[in-house]
């Protein structure tokens, strides 16, 4: 009976063992929730940002904020003008907490109006006029004076007209609590005072005896001019005919003014003898084409002996090319021509015939023109288009089969409903792709297509792209691509261990703050991030939605690892939102970095926040290096710790600046601009605009050898996507108090994000998870095991500490 009694008791406290054991994947834990403020004081129309955090709550509820249900975040409380409590309750099935925090919110300080205002342009001719730009803060009316007078508006922008000696234009801005004045001086150029110019020349400056020619003549800034041998009725252009010509004639002319005069002269040398020299004379250029001309002329030897001819011709009067040199002998009279090609399409040619005597007296025919056709105009004249004249899409690939001597070029082509024709164009140099490979029709078909090379040089660099012809007779080109033959050589690869790194060396393109804007123009910023040093491209998408819809021209931009590049942009829209990325391509492949924008400045109300620079001088700098056009004046930098940054850090940036010069700045303006990854928490100086992603901190003045720091702390957001380079990017915008130039200085900080690994919390969650009975192997094994030892505890319990097991076909046990 005992024996009983103890294995209930046994089995009893096994069980409660196993369930108290396992009771702690289950059991109901409280909801605790936490509410801070970033600043618990602050200033008068200042904020902060809310954050909460909860545990074992399903839900979230704030009062004065939104939490939007969630369980943990934070919350911007925008502009604040009154002490605030905050409250926030979180739930879930089986109970809730709260907690509050208060804001406390400073008394405004009644500050007088601070004033900046500036000229666009500072310098401007005679007679011409600038803008004057104008914005305040803390004012609540203003006046002008100086060279322009009456009420004017807190900000705004106002043309000062036609100007004719240095002005200056004042404007004082009041408050409550006083009053600020600020001006700005436009200065004006002397007026110019022009003395008149002439040019005398004549269409022969050799002719024979009794021949003629024609004098010509033109002036500027002249009120009337007089020949001499010859009559010019006055007039300060013109044309006057010699009439027959026996003696070497000097022409003199002089044009007058009230401000002055201007003389020129021209001789027209004749022959004392008749037939001395040949005569030359030029036609009309005939067979003309897209890159071909035939020149036209007539010579006659006039009596002399072994006369040449050639032509003369270039895209302007000075020539500077020449044809060969024909003998044709004495006492002949002909036509002659030269056939001309590899000119340039929709290109204006001048040409003159030459030619020379026995003497070595060389003569020239008149000056004449030709146009080279258009592409398309070329092609259709030839062949008839039948109205397809869409322009095919080509695209170049990554060449395949590398070895010392051949390769495979790749391509695809897209006929755009267009009968078409493709083919590779490829050599040495990536200017010159002279060598083709066979055209081949395409028909309407769009499709890969691939053209094998032989005979290569080992260990050379070759460029190539894929071009294609549709009907309408424009070639259009593919990428330019470039490989490097084998052949003793082992390519220095870096990034990778695939042999041509196609996927592991391709560029980053990092899409950079626009700068220089105004209204009708901004200049694009880019970086590209180069691996293993190969030539690389870049340019911009730009337009007035993300769609984009254009492309600035694809330039070089070196191969250094970090290769910054950029492109100015005129002709835009004022008051017109823009949107931008930039473009990288090389041998690897294409990147397009993050779509930003600006907006150009509207010609009557002025821009606030996001359109502070308007200046003449860029320099790019970063924590190693600096490209710059001319010296800066500021020194500018951008550092942190550690080239990586990890998912959920909280990092600080330390923009660093110096008045390196011994010249005074003003107006100077710091912006700092953070990507989409990068949460903003806190900054030392200036302001957050959440719609741009930018810190804007006005500095004011920095006199020389003055320096100082911004630091903005951020966090890097939990959908960060894990490999990515950013750039933490910031422009400083100043003006020179001598000369009242405006300039600025750009630099950037390149970091890669890298992963945070997630540890799950609680005891025996590894193995049980959420849920009574396990989930993993590991946890069924433990369960099994601590099942056998409470089946064993119970055994012993029952037969005794000396009990010992008997197998069952030993019979039964004897006393």
């Amino acid at each position: 009976m005992n024996k009983k009694i103890k294995l209930f008791l046994g089995l009893i406290l096994g069980v409660i063992v196993l369930f108290s054991l396992f009771s702690v994947a289950t059991v109901a834990l409280a909801t605790t929730v936490s509410l801070t403020a970033d600043s618990l004081n602050v200033n008068y129309g200042g904020s902060t940002y809310l954050r909460w955090s909860s545990t074992d709550a399903t839900s979230c509820v704030g009062t004065n904020f939104n939490t939007n249900n969630l369980t943990s975040g934070s919350f911007y409380t925008g502009t604040l003008t009154n002490t605030t409590t905050y409250n926030i309750n979180c739930s879930d099935s089986n109970g809730s907490a709260s907690d509050s925090v208060t804001v406390v919110v400073n008394s405004p300080i009644p500050q007088t109006p601070s004033i900046t205002i500036y000229a666009n342009p500072i310098f401007v001719s005679y007679g011409n006029s600038s803008v004057i730009y104008w914005s305040s803060i803390n004012a609540t009316s203003c006046y002008a004076s100086g060279g322009w007078s009456g009420n004017k508006a807190t900000s705004g922008n106002q043309s000062t007209g036609s100007l004719f000696s240095n002005t200056t234009f004042g404007i004082t801005c009041n408050n409550s609590s006083g009053s600020t004045t600020d001006s700005i001086t436009v200065s004006v150029a002397p007026q110019s005072v022009s003395n008149p110019t002439v040019s005398l020349t004549a269409d022969s400056l050799n002719v024979n005896y009794g021949g003629s020619t024609y004098l010509r003549w033109s002036s500027t800034d002249a009120t009337s001019c007089v020949g001499t041998n010859f009559n010019t009725n006055n007039l300060t252009s013109g044309n006057f005919y010699t009439g027959a010509l026996t003696n070497t004639t000097t022409y003199n002319i002089n044009c007058s003014d009230s401000n002055g005069l201007a003389n020129d002269s021209v001789t027209v040398v004749v022959d004392s003898q008749q037939n001395l020299i040949p005569d030359v004379s030029t036609s009309s250029a005939t067979n003309i084409g897209d890159n071909y001309a035939t020149l036209n002329g007539y010579v006659s030897s006039n009596g002399n002996t072994n006369v040449s001819a050639w032509f003369e011709w270039g895209t302007n009067s000075n020539y500077y090319n020449q044809t060969n040199r024909v003998s044709y002998g004495s006492n002949i009279s002909t036509n002659y021509n030269y056939y001309l090609s590899g000119l340039e399409e929709d290109t204006t040619y001048y040409f003159r015939a030459v030619a020379r005597g026995n003497n070595g007296t060389t003569v020239y025919g008149n000056q004449r023109t030709f146009t080279t056709t258009s592409d398309d105009y070329d092609y259709c004249n030839t062949y008839n288009c039948y109205g397809y004249t869409n322009r095919p899409i080509v695209t170049t690939y990554y060449v395949t089969g590398l070895n010392d001597t051949s390769i495979v070029l790749n391509g695809y082509i897209d006929p755009n409903g267009s009968y078409a024709t493709r083919w590779f164009e490829w050599g040495t140099s990536y200017s010159r792709l002279y060598t083709s490979t066979s055209r081949i029709n395409q028909g309407t078909y769009a499709g890969n297509f691939s053209e094998s090379l032989y005979n290569l040089n080992s260990n050379t660099t070759y460029y190539y792209r894929a071009a294609a012809r549709g009907n309408g007779g424009t070639t259009v080109y593919g990428n330019t691509l470039t490989f490097v033959t084998n052949g003793g050589y082992t390519y220095n690869n870096t990034c990778g261990s695939n042999t041509y790194g196609y996927n592991t060396c391709t560029p980053t393109a990092i899409t950079a703050i626009a700068t220089n804007i105004g209204q009708s123009s901004a200049r694009l910023n880019g970086l590209g991030l180069v691996n293993n040093a190969v030539y690389t491209t870049g340019y911009f998408e730009y337009g007035t939605t993300q769609a984009l819809g254009n492309t600035t021209l694809n330039k070089n931009i070196g191969n250094a690892q970090s290769s910054p590049f950029y492109e100015s942009l005129f002709n835009l829209a004022s008051g017109v939102t823009y949107y931008y990325r930039a473009v990288v391509v090389n041998q690897y492949g294409t990147s397009r970095g993050s779509i930003l924008s600006f907006r150009t400045i509207s010609p009557t109300v002025v821009n606030t926040n996001t359109n502070t620079i308007y200046r003449n001088t860029t320099v790019v700098t970063n924590t190693n290096t600096t490209e710059n056009s001319k010296p800066s004046l500021v020194s500018l930098s951008v550092s942190r710790d550690g080239e990586t940054i990890k998912i959920g850090d909280i990092v600080e940036y330390v923009v660093n600046y110096k008045n390196v010069s011994s010249k005074n700045l003003k107006d100077v303006v710091l912006q700092i601009s953070i990507p989409k990854e990068l949460e903003f928490l806190e900054t030392n100086r200036g302001y957050f605009s959440p719609e741009n992603s930018t810190t804007l901190a006005n500095i004011d003045s920095l006199n020389s050898q003055e320096e100082g720091s911004v630091r903005i702390r951020i966090k890097v957001t939990t959908n960060a996507e894990v490999g990515k380079i950013i750039v933490v990017t910031a422009n400083l915008a100043y003006t020179i108090v001598d000369s009242k130039t405006q300039e600025e200085v750009f630099a950037y900080a390149k970091n890669t994000i890298e992963g945070r690994a997630e540890i799950q919390q609680g005891a025996l969650a590894f193995l049980f998870g959420d849920s009574f009975f396990p989930n993993t192997l590991l946890g069924w094994l433990l369960l099994i095991l601590v099942i056998t030892l409470l089946v064993l505890s119970a055994r012993k319990v029952y037969y005794g500490p000396n009990a010992i097991a008997v197998p069952a076909s030993a019979g039964k046990s004897h006393k």
